[in-house]
Order: C-alpha cells, then sequence, then structure tokens
C-alpha cells in the first residue's frame, strides 16, 4: 500500500517485471496514516502477521522544510500500522 505521493504506480509495474508474477503483488492506494482504511481495505482482507514500513518519506532537503510531515508519516505511520497487526 502506497498514497503514492513520492512515488509512482510505475514502480509496482517494474517489480512485476521483475518478479515475472504480476498477479502475487497487490497494491492499495491509501494513506498509511488513515487507521480505518487500512483497517477496512488490508487488514481484514489478508492475514498479515508482519509489515515492513517502505513507504516513508525520504528527501533530506525536504525533510528539513517539512520536519512535522516527515516524522508523521515516517513514525507515526509506522505505529498505526503496527497496532493494526
Amino acid at each position: 500500500m502506497d498514497n503514492l505521493d513520492n512515488s509512482s504506480i510505475v514502480c509496482l509495474e517494474r517489480l512485476n517485471t521483475i518478479t515475472q508474477k504480476p498477479d502475487n503483488i497487490k497494491f492499495v492506494n491509501l494513506d498509511i496514516n488513515d487507521t480505518q482504511k487500512m483497517e477496512d481495505e488490508v487488514f481484514s482482507k489478508y492475514s498479515i502477521k508482519s509489515v515492513i514500513h517502505f513507504a516513508a518519506l525520504k528527501a533530506v532537503g525536504d525533510s528539513v522544510k517539512r520536519p512535522l510531515e516527515y516524522y508523521h508519516n515516517n513514525v507515526c505511520g509506522t505505529v498505526t500500522m503496527m497496532q493494526l497487526l
């Protein structure tokens, strides 16, 4: 899942090409801090045992300009996912 804020759906297409299993990768377009949507569209539909947060914001210059947005996404988003486990 990703909100594609600093990414592109092209990454998913590339993963499908690399793995050569296009139907194995599930994608849900949502924000990591939208707890209700994550519960409804991901955690209640799939048997999830663990999570890895690869949807972090990572631009250094931008993070200096918007530190609270980065903290909210990167730290709070991880906590939100872990609470849903």
